[in-house]
């Protein structure tokens, strides 16, 4: 398969990864491979985590986030209301 079969046939080639690794091919050179995410976690030696797990593992992702608040400002709220 190509980088240009893609998205086309995303659905088809998921399926086709079920029986082994699918090559993605740019201009006749293998540039990824598609592959059943259990085979990918043998390959890599790593168990299935969880997100909060991954997030948690992240050095940097413990900060405190305080957003700016509209008051006080000269920033004003966006009107979604629909007009007749």
């Amino acid at each position: 398969m190509h980088a240009g079969e893609e998205k086309p046939h995303g659905p088809d080639h998921s399926f086709s990864a079920r029986l082994g690794p699918v090559i993605v091919t740019d201009r006749g050179r293998p540039t990824y491979a598609l592959l059943k995410i259990e085979d990918y976690y043998k390959l890599a030696g790593t168990q299935r985590q969880s997100l909060l797990a991954v997030m948690d593992a992240i050095p940097w992702g413990n900060f405190a986030f305080e957003p700016p608040r509209l008051a006080g400002n000269d920033l004003k709220p966006v009107d979604l209301s629909l007009h007749a």
